[in-house]
């Protein structure tokens, strides 16, 4: 299993696949309501659908000094049926911590 940081648009910029992407959502305590205010992201790659639901509730968020941890977010990057050759997200799964 292959861990790197990265910033919450790659998802939206990688080619390619197998990947995942686990992406940690921060709120703040003075926001109101659901309002997510940081994520730090995650590319994981080299490993398998098991091990990455393994690692997501296994590894705590990092913390974040003035936030709190909302939620962790799972995504996989698919080909899209409808143009073959090119990826797009597929959400699997929101954690709430």
């Amino acid at each position: 299993m292959h861990i790197e940081a990265v910033t919450p648009q790659a998802i939206t910029q990688e080619q390619g696949a197998p990947l995942f992407f686990v992406y940690d959502w921060y709120r703040h305590p003075a926001d109101e309501g659901d309002q997510r205010s940081l994520a730090r992201g995650y590319r994981i790659s080299d490993t398998t659908l098991d091990e990455v639901l393994e690692w997501l509730y296994r590894v705590p968020p990092v913390d974040e000094p003035g936030f709190a941890a909302a939620s962790r977010e799972l995504y996989a990057l698919v080909e899209r049926s409808d143009r073959p050759g090119e990826f797009a997200a597929a959400p699997l799964l929101t954690r709430t911590l």
